[in-house]
């Protein structure tokens, strides 16, 4: 999507493939918009400028990869799926498990899979669930 005009509630969308534009119009719209870095976790080196600003954890684990008694949880991480509320909600569960069992001293043994999900309108009457895991599966 390159434009939004909500004065007739459409949408132009580009094919980035072949460069071809096209208007399509809209009832309701659900955006995922890129998320910002915390430069406060740069300067207190919790994240760097190449993960832009988000927390470097382990993909699996969310474990901070360099302090192990940090983990994150939700849009904060530099992870490859897509930050959205149910993508921190399917961490809950990870983090929870793994903190417990660092406390105990025990291996970490829950993994996150990269689940991500929103609901998407389709009309007044029609939704659908959209969801992936890590490589877009």
């Amino acid at each position: 999507m390159t434009e939004v005009n909500k004065a007739d509630r459409s949408g132009v969308f580009e094919d980035v493939k072949t460069g071809q534009k096209t208007t399509r119009p809209f009832a309701q719209m659900y955006s995922l918009v890129p998320g910002k870095g915390h430069s406060e976790l740069v300067r207190d080196g919790l994240a760097t400028q190449e993960s832009g600003g988000f927390l470097n954890v382990d993909n699996k684990t969310l474990q901070h990869k360099q302090y192990d008694n940090i983990f994150g949880l939700g849009d904060v991480n530099d992870i490859p799926t897509t930050k959205c509320f149910y993508g921190g909600y399917h961490q809950i569960h990870v983090v929870r498990n793994n903190l417990e069992r660092r406390a105990k001293g025990l291996s970490l043994n829950g993994h996150y899979d990269g689940l991500a999900e929103a609901p998407l309108i389709l009309g007044q009457t029609q939704a659908c669930w959209v969801q992936h895991y890590y490589g877009g599966k």
